[in-house]
């Protein structure tokens, strides 16, 4: 039982790894510019041990991509639908924070990578699922413009999101600033009508 525990953690801790230097080496380097051959050399191990955790670069990318954005925080609470065009706002400024730089970074490599069912399907998944929490804050705290659906403010929403991802090469002085939160929060106004959309603090 013991040297069972023993494999499991040896496997957790070996995985672990093999993402702490996939995630350094996809953030240097980009996608295309990374080999599992590299990953392993970095991580210490054979590329044999490393296709035995992830049978392909594309899933290490998902995988790399995936505890990445596990560290966001959720988009559906008691909370955010407590208030939820503030809930979008804080959303936002998530993404535009300093240290969600590598978040951004590991973003734009998994939306710039080759096509790749793998990651098409990653993308898909992350973009749909998230719409689809944006548009519940959206249909919750609904103001009186009509200029589109829910479902486009939600789409626009994420637009927004992505665009983001590039406030390090674009506009790096405005990370975590109290100027794009202003922003922002006349971006939403903008979107949901000035009735129930949040007031800056």
């Amino acid at each position: 039982m013991s040297s069972a525990r023993s494999r499991s953690r040896n496997a957790q801790a070996s995985r672990a790894r093999i993402l702490e230097c996939a995630t350094d080496l996809f953030l240097q380097r980009g996608y295309e510019g990374t080999s599992i051959l590299e990953v392993a050399a970095q991580a210490g191990y054979t590329s044999g041990a490393v296709y035995r955790h992830f049978p392909s670069k594309s899933l290490l990318m998902v995988a790399v991509v995936r505890h990445a954005l596990a560290h966001l925080p959720p988009v559906l609470s008691a909370d955010t639908e407590r208030q939820p065009l503030r809930s979008i706002v804080a959303l936002m400024m998530t993404f535009a924070r300093a240290d969600m730089r590598d978040v951004r970074a590991l973003t734009i490599a998994l939306n710039t990578a080759p096509d790749d069912s793998t990651i098409r399907d990653m993308q898909e998944d992350f973009g749909v699922s998230r719409a689809e929490q944006i548009g519940r804050l959206i249909a919750a705290g609904e103001g009186d413009s009509a200029v589109a659906t829910v479902d486009q403010k939600a789409r626009l929403v994420m637009l927004i999101l992505l665009g983001l991802c590039h406030i390090d090469g674009v506009a790096p002085e405005l990370c975590d600033s109290a100027a794009m939160e202003t922003m922002l929060h006349g971006v939403v106004t903008g979107l949901f009508g000035a009735g129930r959309a949040p007031a800056a603090q």
